[in-house]
């Protein structure tokens, strides 16, 4: 049974899943044996349907409040589709309750507060909060960070350390919506890809692209604060993490531009890290084994033509159909597709390529064609252009197609308190699905964007502009402030004291302030040039106030 689990509670309707297991290479023995049979639902001893096995799931639900056991078995049936004869492959007994909405939503909210008071308050705030959060703290640990000369992604140095060239095993390309994903990324950096956890050998970068934002049409220029001010959160995220594309790829972030962002990145993946053997797509709900997937790429090797990842063409033992249905997000027309079925293909929630592969992709991107967001059967159609086929990589799995299992090497459609409840609980040495809670762990639909209108996210270039000022205090030490602003934003004051302090390490703290404050107008200039701005309108400053006779200095 794979839904609903034992001892579980849940509102009606509920319907009844469940998994045939057939290993690898036994398909065409188990339809020689069970291609007539029908999967059967049991529900406190009678049967509740069945349907002919024409995928790995009957529409069979519960509808009632109460309490039941359930489990599933194949069968032959009569013409009413009633199970006659043998019963084959009986499921272990499921129970499981049914409970009114009011009640269920009581018995999530206890769980759910619950288990975030083991976390602190802020973790799951928007970026624009987060970057909010940052200006207004003003951790000094921060700031210390962001005097470093250059901040932001650092292409040719890998996440976790540093390390040669050729010890780059795995490059790891996280897909991710910049503007409203930003709570997932926080939840990846500060588990399975922060520094201490994540091993030598591996990279984690963020896949954006140009980013975008819902506007109103009508009234599209009076959102322009709202834009600067996300505008403004992105590249203070860019700076202070370091792992976050953007603008650096060739694409828009939205759907139906994702098959052409994987390819995008795999061109840059080829540039700068043509040293690594092997990359990975990942979505941002997903939490990956690091340790254990750089462990059995080394014991692999490095390997050409290499494409794998979860295939549920053979887990479910039949070829998949494109879907024709206009209302799905997954929509293939026959214009795009004509084909009647799928290609063999690795699920776009993780997948592995060989760099040989990547590198195929990255001299021919702009003669590959796309299917949009369907990235994962773009990249099989490009492979099979080459004759490289997708082989499929056990120990991968979806929460919204099986429950949490133990041994796994990643599991997707997790919520950020998902992803972080799986971190503690290796952490500490629990079962890896310790505390399972289908619906408190699954990501929320509030990560996919409304409708409306969407834009590319304008860049809204402005300059630093500095302003400065003199003073005594305690009658004898000098002061300077210098006054930071853009045309768009009011100015931070950074004091100086050129007798406590010498110019280089004021500049830093000024450059600094400044990223903190108003990221998109300092952009990538290094601390080095803003400390160059800075002395140019020093020194004019004290050529005036020398003529002036303001002061003596």
């Amino acid at each position: 049974m794979l839904y609903p689990l034992h001892d579980t509670i849940d509102t009606p309707p509920v319907k009844l899943s469940a998994k045939i297991n057939v290993r690898q290479g036994g398909a065409q023995l188990f339809n020689e044996l069970y291609r007539k049979t029908s999967l059967c639902f049991e529900v406190d001893n009678v049967t509740l349907g069945c349907s002919a096995i024409r995928s790995t799931r009957s529409e069979i639900k519960i509808q009632q409040l109460g309490r039941f056991s359930v489990r599933a078995f194949l069968s032959d049936v009569n013409g009413d589709e009633e199970p006659i004869g043998e019963r084959y492959w009986l499921s272990p007994t499921v129970i499981f309750s049914l409970v009114r909405d009011s009640e269920f939503t009581s018995h999530l909210d206890m769980h759910a507060e619950a288990r975030r008071n083991q976390l602190r308050e802020d973790y799951d705030l928007s970026l624009v909060e987060w970057a909010r959060q940052q200006q207004s703290q003003r951790d000094r640990r921060l700031l210390e960070s962001l005097e470093e000369d250059e901040v932001g992604l650092h292409l040719s140095q890998a996440r976790g350390g540093s390390q040669r060239e050729d010890e780059l095993v795995l490059l790891i390309g996280v897909k991710t919506a910049v503007a409203t994903n930003f709570a997932l990324r926080q939840a990846i950096r500060e588990t399975w890809a922060s520094k201490d956890a994540l091993p030598d050998g591996v990279k984690v970068v963020f896949l954006g692209c140009r980013p975008i934002a819902r506007v109103d049409e009508d009234v599209a220029d009076e959102n322009d604060w709202e834009r600067r001010r996300l505008r403004d959160a992105i590249m203070l995220e860019k700076m202070v993490n370091g792992d976050l594309l953007t603008d650096e790829l060739d694409c828009d972030d939205t759907y139906l531009d994702l098959a052409n962002k994987v390819k995008e990145f795999f061109h840059l993946a080829a540039m700068r890290f043509g040293h690594a053997q092997y990359v990975m797509i990942a979505d941002d709900d997903v939490y990956v084994r690091t340790d254990m997937l750089v462990s059995h790429f080394k014991r692999l090797g490095p390997q050409t033509r290499y494409y794998s990842g979860q295939m549920l063409s053979v887990q479910h033992a039949r070829k998949e159909a494109p879907t024709r249905d206009t209302s799905s997000r997954y929509v293939l027309s026959e214009t795009q597709y004509p084909l009647s079925e799928l290609p063999p293909f690795a699920i776009g929630a993780y997948f592995f390529l060989s760099m040989d592969c990547v590198n195929f992709i990255s001299r021919n991107r702009r003669r590959l064609r796309d299917l949009g967001g369907m990235d994962d059967i773009t990249v099989a159609l490009w492979m099979l252009t080459i004759q490289v086929h997708a082989q499929h990589f056990p120990q991968l799995r979806f929460l919204r197609s099986e429950p949490c299992a133990e041994n796994l090497l990643a599991f997707g459609d997790l919520s950020s308190l998902a992803i972080r409840e799986v971190d503690m609980n290796i952490l500490d040495t629990r079962d890896f699905c310790h505390g399972f809670e289908r619906k408190l762990w699954l990501k929320s639909s509030r990560h996919i964007p409304e409708g409306g209108l969407y834009r590319v996210l304008p860049l809204f270039t402005e300059s630093l502009e500095f302003g400065f000022s003199i003073g005594i205090v305690n009658t004898s030490t000098l002061q300077i402030t210098t006054t930071v602003s853009t045309p768009a934003h009011a100015g931070i004051k950074v004091p100086y004291f050129p007798l406590l302090e010498n110019f280089a390490a004021y500049a830093r703290r000024v450059c600094a302030e400044a990223r903190l404050s108003f990221p998109v107008a300092v952009g990538n200039a290094s601390c080095y040039e803003i400390a160059s701005q800075l002395g140019v309108g020093l020194h004019k400053f004290y050529q005036r106030i020398q003529v002036d006779r303001k002061i003596e200095l």
